[in-house]
């Protein structure tokens, strides 16, 4: 039952829909996600019971192991806000006492003047220093705005996406999620290295 799981976070117009998705970015979330792989698997193939029942606890173990180490991390930051290119985090905010906030609802639309400004007072009103886009999404579009900012872009992944066999491996949403964790500390702490500077350097700027 996922009634509880209604879209948090801001209304600026835009609509995700009834609900916001992106379950799988809450580790907490991403458990019940398993459990109820696992349940369906059993139901259709009663004879692997045993097999799926052990291969999800040792998934389980090893997301309860992620949800720890990250409430841990990001202690320290609680209440604080960290702005996304578009609305896939409010799960991830909730479950760790953050606030987030996007430019766009989807990572198909073209900000508006409203959405920049939106943004550009956000990162004012919280004295923000990096933007987070995504892999796939955002790059482009944040780097212009936190020039006009004076601001850092960093990358914050959605999950979503696979760009290679590897990318479908369990391992994978733990090897992500762990560095989202990185650059979102790096982000709040004020030290993230833009995008720029580190995939492409015809875009380096003197950084600050």
């Amino acid at each position: 039952d996922h009634d509880d799981d209604h879209a948090h976070g801001h209304d600026h117009g835009h609509d995700h829909g009834e609900y916001n998705p992106h379950i799988w970015l809450d580790p907490k979330r991403a458990i019940q996600q398993v459990e109820n792989i696992r349940d369906g698997l059993i139901t259709h193939d009663p004879e692997g019971e045993a097999e799926y029942t052990a291969n999800a606890a040792a998934y389980i173990e090893q997301l309860r192991d992620l949800d720890a180490d990250i409430s841990n991390a990001l202690e320290p930051y609680g209440g604080e806000t960290f702005i996304v290119f578009h609305d896939f985090a409010p799960y991830f905010a909730e479950s760790y006492n953050l606030e987030s906030d996007f430019l766009v609802d989807i990572p198909e639309s073209n900000p508006s003047p409203g959405d920049v400004q939106r943004i550009s007072e956000q990162v004012a009103k919280t004295n923000l220093k990096t933007l987070l886009a995504e892999p796939q999404a955002g790059q482009e579009t944040f780097s212009a705005l936190a020039r006009d900012l004076d601001i850092n872009v960093s990358i914050f992944s959605p999950v979503a996406v696979a760009f290679g066999p590897e990318d479908m491996e369990p391992e994978a949403y733990l090897t992500m999620m762990r560095e989202n964790l990185a650059n979102l500390q790096s982000a709040f702490a004020g030290s993230a290295q833009s995008w720029w500077e580190l995939e492409r350097p015809e875009l380096a700027r003197v950084s600050h």
